[in-house]
């Protein structure tokens, strides 16, 4: 599943490996029906190792809608940026990793929707005349300009996520380790509706905190 209202999955660079449970798995990941998936987020080590990336794509890139209107192009854009950075603070005792990723997405859609006839706006068309007090109501759905009472216009709908993790590791001993891991991420979308001007908007605010220690008692 997807982990933002856009529908994107960012923050690769921090996951060290993952595994996919698929049935008969323990009790621990209960709870819900079907699979189940464990990822492991990338620590530390005592070397510095960094990456940064940039991904872009848009229309020239991309075939075309099939219902766009011929010989015209919507606007399609994404752009994702990010990068990675771990290494020791105090070596072989305290080590660390980050990740961060933007991603900026502009696709623009063409929409088709069913609306009023013509007629219907002004008096002696479907009804001899439109009472005062339903006109406005009247008046909020637009001309069609379409064939079979339909209205299609264009819209960019704008979607953004940025995401960011860091993670700590700490070798208290030879027996005992503990980490911690913040993960945020923010995200927007505005899609359209059936008509210009009643646009929808969602968002993503999250935060997450992990903490964890490990101590062996005993050799066995």
């Amino acid at each position: 599943t997807t982990s933002s209202v856009t529908g994107q999955t960012l923050g690769l660079d921090g996951i060290q490996e993952y595994r996919v449970l698929t049935n008969a798995f323990p009790a621990e990941y209960g709870g819900v029906m079907g699979s189940q998936t464990v990822m492991v987020s990338k620590a530390g080590t005592n070397q510095f190792h960094g990456s940064a990336f940039w991904y872009h794509r848009d229309r020239n890139l991309e075939a075309a809608n099939y219902f766009d209107e011929p010989g015209t192009r919507t606007e399609f854009s994404r752009n994702n940026y990010g990068g990675a950075l771990g290494g020791p603070i105090l070596r072989n005792r305290l080590l660390f990793h980050g990740t961060i990723e933007y991603a900026r997405v502009r696709r623009g859609t063409t929409n088709i929707s069913t609306t009023l006839p013509a007629a219907a706006h002004v008096d002696g068309g479907l009804v001899p005349r439109i009472d005062p007090a339903i006109r406005p109501l009247v008046d909020l759905y637009p001309l069609p300009n379409a064939p079979g009472d339909r209205y299609t216009f264009v819209f960019t709908e704008p979607a953004s996520d940025l995401y960011g993790q860091v993670r700590l590791d700490a070798n208290l001993s030879t027996n005992s380790t503990v980490f911690g891991r913040y993960t945020v991420m923010n995200g927007d979308m505005t899609g359209a509706t059936f008509f210009p001007g009643y646009e929808t908007h969602a968002e993503t605010r999250s935060h997450f905190l992990t903490l964890s220690e490990n101590h062996i008692f005993g050799p066995t």
